[in-house]
């Protein structure tokens, strides 16, 4: 048996829709697992269970990306296709049973929407992430144990949704300064190599702190994801979907830290380790 997974370029996206590969893998525990993705993305993947391949998808023009996709994936039949990406190049697959994303015009947490691509929308799956004995050593090499870690990641992918270093600054201070609900923590920075320039910016504010302890940056790989999940007290980022942008747009710097999360945001879903 065969599965065939098309998920998203961004990490966010593609953590967020393992929930339905994790309910796939589950259901056919001998299926050999195929993930589309992109490149950002394929990490995530590399210790799933039963894993055959991953096509890494590297955007091309006029979208040739999709015929190389369909290339790497044409010739075998699929037991299991499904699309999240709604792509035109995964209709001529040959497959047995295919879902596909579509986008609906209604707010609804991001969760809901892909579990509903199978029918799951009573019992949504939670997204789950699996790591491979390597990236375990790795993730404690990074962050050794120790005291509560604030975990921040300042960047996003759209300027528009990053905060200003000196919020994130000011943040740090209240949650890990004198009387702070994690006083004294250990400071770690995610960002990849080419955002370091501006969330360098930042670090270099925060290290005149004596009450911090500021670890050397270093680029949030998929052991730092496991970090994040597993060893963090804390963590802050710099995009928080439509509850972080709607405060903003209020003027408040920390509205997202005090008030519920709108179901309809993509930040309230836990996430399973495996």
């Amino acid at each position: 048996m065969r599965i065939l997974f098309i998920t998203s370029t961004r990490v966010g996206d593609a953590i967020l829709s393992t929930g339905l590969l994790s309910k796939l893998i589950a259901d056919n525990p001998e299926a050999k697992i195929t993930i589309a993705c992109g490149p950002a993305a394929a990490p995530l993947f590399e210790a799933v269970p039963n894993l055959e391949r991953i096509i890494v998808l590297d955007k091309m023009i006029f979208s040739l990306h999709w015929i190389a996709m369909w290339w790497a994936a044409v010739g075998k039949f699929w037991d299991v296709l499904v699309d999240l990406r709604n792509s035109p190049m995964s209709v001529p697959l040959a497959a047995a049973k295919r879902f596909r994303f579509v986008r609906k015009r209604e707010p609804e947490h991001r969760v809901l929407q892909l579990a509903a691509v199978m029918g799951l929308s009573e019992e949504p799956p939670t997204p789950s992430i699996w790591f491979s004995p390597q990236a375990r050593a790795t993730a404690k090499a990074l962050i050794p144990n120790g005291g509560p870690v604030l975990a921040v990641g300042p960047t996003a992918n759209w300027q528009a949704k990053i905060w200003r270093a000196e919020y994130f600054v000011d943040l740090i201070e209240r949650l890990s300064g004198p009387g702070g609900i994690l006083s004294g923590a250990r400071v770690a920075v995610f960002g990849r190599d080419d955002e370091r320039p501006t969330w360098s910016a930042a670090s270099v504010c925060w290290r005149p702190a004596p009450a911090w302890n500021v670890p050397n940056s270093t680029s949030a790989t998929i052991p730092g994801l496991c970090i994040w999940r597993r060893r963090q007290a804390c963590r802050r980022s710099g995009s928080s979907g439509p509850a972080s942008r709607n405060s903003m747009r209020r003027g408040g710097r920390f509205a997202p830290l005090q008030e519920p999360i709108n179901p309809s945001t993509k930040s309230s879903h836990p996430i399973s380790t495996t």
